[in-house]
């Protein structure tokens, strides 16, 4: 991921580094990134608290985690390890608060009868 900094506080890096990244989270082999780090970072980590939240990620419908901006336009990623997929949204700039577009996407990439058929929207690459 050498193409990835951080400028005045933002995480700058491109659609290939992100999809590594998620490849990572997903790998059996537990490396670069460690399998307990995953698996610590997709656990509920708030209790009670409301809204739910893990370690950079909260819990979305279907065994799905996400990460996307609370407000806003911008990136969203999802991850679900138990189906071997993720997903990545890159909207742009004209598309409101995002959170249909977030919503309406999520649910074509993780729908129920399809998290059986091979990914479209990413996942291990062969």
């Amino acid at each position: 991921m050498t193409r990835t900094r951080i400028t005045d506080g933002v995480l700058h890096t491109t659609l290939a580094d992100v999809a590594r990244f998620l490849r990572h989270l997903l790998s059996p082999a537990g490396h670069p990134v460690p399998r307990a780090w995953t698996d610590e970072s997709l656990r509920i980590r708030t209790g009670e608290l409301t809204p739910s939240r893990g370690l950079l990620w909260h819990p979305a419908p279907a065994g799905v985690w996400a990460h996307h901006p609370p407000s806003g336009p911008g990136p969203a990623l999802w991850i679900a390890p138990r189906h071997d997929r993720w997903a990545v949204l890159l909207p742009g700039p004209a598309t409101g608060s995002g959170t249909l577009l977030r919503t309406a996407f999520r649910e074509a990439a993780f729908a129920r009868e399809d998290l059986t058929a091979p990914a479209l929207t990413g996942g291990p690459l062969p």
